[in-house]
């Protein structure tokens, strides 16, 4: 039951990305945001007050759902609005924002024991989201992309000086639809589907599988194996945030270093040695084995950002959506085996 409760936010992430992506390119970005951010303002305290243990899923599975249907909105609408040049700056500092929670919640269960009222305290910021709600603009590639182009435009010349306002207005004016040729979905994805024919598209689609998999079990395994490692749950906990947040900073050098494969060989390689380490570390070196796991935590948490980059460049455009698709979907299968496998095994 405790792994089932573990597992809910797992199956709440899957259903959430599916179901979000979805209403997110047929009704906007902003839409799935609010009706994300209802979820989860809702979701929190009921877990905190209810003594029905369905109900106490349910709720938990609600908050996978709005996590990720939050996740996705935020970032699409930050990626298509910022400018090119910041992209990068301004996503690595958006994930930040996962360990500084991290963090948080180390800090605050450290005070706070009681789970019920631990619950409630972590859920009333939550209602800050009512804020973003109001504040929040609609992606203008959105918008441009679904037939709003008028309103995407009166978005854009808000904030572009008044060269770039007559560029915008010769655009407008010399952009044209040009109609028949575009093809229907049916047809890009038998198109797309028709890549997987190729030996080499099916070896580079199975090993984006298995990578995903086995970094998103890995990962939500050390995320809850701290009393298994007898080390301090509350201190683990928070340094993980803290690793979480290099994770995502040294992972950009070695991009540009050694490349996409290079650093994720490299990080591979090293989770695994981590890992193996745990296996023989003497129960009683506690500090050594808190800062192996946190060494591969950080390893592992830096191979997941490389192979979403990695992996984007591997397909043709038309194949793309279906390769990161398909392979999120084999991460959340990871995430939601990772609690299971560690009471079995500990059983």
């Amino acid at each position: 039951m405790k792994a089932t409760v573990q597992t809910a936010v797992s199956v709440g992430k899957f259903v959430g990305a599916f179901v979000f992506g979805v209403l997110a390119d047929k009704y906007g970005r902003k839409i799935t945001y609010l009706a994300s951010c209802l979820i989860y303002i809702i979701s929190g305290p009921i877990i905190a007050v209810t003594h029905k243990y369905i109900i106490m899923l349910i709720c938990r599975v609600g908050l996978g759902v709005a996590g990720i249907g939050i996740y996705q909105a935020a970032y699409s609408i930050l990626i298509e609005i910022c400018p090119p040049h910041l992209r990068s700056t301004l996503g690595v500092m958006f994930n930040q924002s996962y360990a500084l929670g991290m963090i948080l919640i180390a800090i605050i269960a450290y005070f706070i024991r009681e789970w019920r009222i631990l619950q409630i305290y972590i859920s009333l910021p939550a209602f800050i989201l009512i804020l973003h709600m109001l504040a929040i603009p609609e992606s203008p590639r959105w918008l441009y992309y679904s037939k709003h182009k008028a309103r995407a435009w009166r978005m854009v010349e808000n904030f572009v000086t008044p060269e770039q306002q007559q560029l915008i207005a010769e655009r407008r004016m010399s952009v044209t639809i040009q109609k028949g040729k575009k093809l229907t979905r049916i047809q890009e994805l038998k198109k797309s589907l028709g890549y997987l024919k190729n030996k080499e598209m099916s070896l580079r689609l199975i090993l984006n599988w298995t990578i995903w998999f086995s970094t998103s079990m890995s990962y939500y395994a050390l995320l809850i194996t701290a009393s298994l490692l007898k080390i301090d749950t509350y201190l683990y906990t928070g340094l993980s945030g803290v690793a979480e947040g290099l994770s995502y900073i040294i992972v950009i050098p070695l991009l540009n270093i050694i490349g996409r494969r290079g650093t994720s060989f490299s990080l591979l390689l090293c989770a695994s040695g981590a890992f193996a380490i745990l296996l023989i570390v003497p129960s009683h070196l506690k500090m050594i084995t808190m800062f192996t796991a946190l060494f591969g935590k950080l390893c592992v948490s830096s191979v997941y950002v490389a192979v979403i980059i990695h992996c984007s460049e591997l397909f043709p455009t038309v194949m793309r959506n279906i390769a990161i698709g398909t392979s999120s979907t084999w991460a959340h299968i990871g995430s939601t085996l990772a609690p299971y496998l560690v009471d079995y095994f500990v059983s």
